[in-house]
């Protein structure tokens, strides 16, 4: 266990999913309940892109938000006609109430601390008709897949995670990683709108040829004797608002309020 806490080691594990993400998008895009008719899609959180494209494909016009995009650059030559790229906060959306008949958010919400704030906007900017994707890692996976330290999300004390992210050279952003368990996560769910229905929750078990080739044949072997249906790596759920009383708030934005933009104004959805 202790070859995990090597840092060039697990950078070079990150660094061949980073090679893989558009086989990862393709992998997550099958345990969705993804709908086809699809005007408006928004993907929080969007980094590289590929997830948006793969989810979007369908879709008239693709928004993606984030505060910082990277290794993108060869999606926005495929896709620069239907993909939007927006700078901007998920707790603070830019866009009209119920604006999109999809939203998604890959990987995001461990980042997010104000979880609640986040998810509520999302309900505020899906249309009545629309889905919600959401993908996280596996808070009880036995090894912590941002850091690669083994069983630290089963230490109940958080200023002793911190110190041990600390000892093995951690930046700043991983002190802030928090991972919902599924539990907690169908509470904050049910918590940002009550009549919120979750239509399908998958476990993910990502394919063996994304992960660095000494890690394939143990991948494999786990994966032969179920580990992984005990420890998945994530869970994927798709989730509609059934019929409602219920309306999120109008949130109007004033214009200097809007984040930097560089293809549409967003204001326009």
């Amino acid at each position: 266990m202790l070859r995990f806490i090597n840092r060039g080691f697990w950078n070079r594990v990150q660094s061949s999913f980073m090679d893989a993400f558009d086989s990862r998008a393709d992998y997550l895009f099958t345990l969705f309940k993804v709908p086809s008719n699809i005007n408006y899609y928004l993907d929080v959180g969007a980094g590289h892109c590929d997830d948006a494209i793969v989810f979007g494909k369908e879709s008239k016009q693709i928004l993606v938000l984030d505060q910082n995009f990277w290794g993108c650059s060869k999606n926005l030559d495929i896709k620069r006609k239907k993909l939007a790229m927006i700078k901007g906060d998920g707790r603070k959306l830019p866009f009209k109430t119920g604006a999109f008949q999809m939203v998604s958010l890959f990987s995001v919400l461990e980042h997010i601390p104000e979880k609640n704030d986040t998810l509520s906007e999302i309900f505020r900017v899906l249309s009545k008709d629309g889905v919600i994707l959401i993908q996280i890692p596996n808070r009880y996976f036995p090894i912590e897949l941002h850091s690669g330290l083994p069983m630290i999300n089963y230490i109940p004390f958080e200023f002793i995670r911190k110190k041990m992210l600390k000892m093995v050279g951690a930046g700043d952003w991983l002190l802030t990683v928090d991972i919902p368990s599924f539990k907690r996560l169908v509470k904050l769910i049910k918590k940002a709108n009550p009549n919120a229905q979750i239509i399908s929750a998958t476990k993910v078990v990502f394919p063996s040829n994304i992960l660095i080739p000494s890690l394939r044949k143990i991948s494999d072997f786990f994966s032969m004797i179920g580990f992984f249906t005990i420890f998945p790596y994530g869970y994927c759920i798709t989730i509609r608002v059934k019929e409602q009383t219920y309306d999120p708030p109008e949130k109007k934005i004033k214009n200097d309020e809007l984040p930097d933009q560089s293809v549409v104004n967003p204001t326009a959805f």
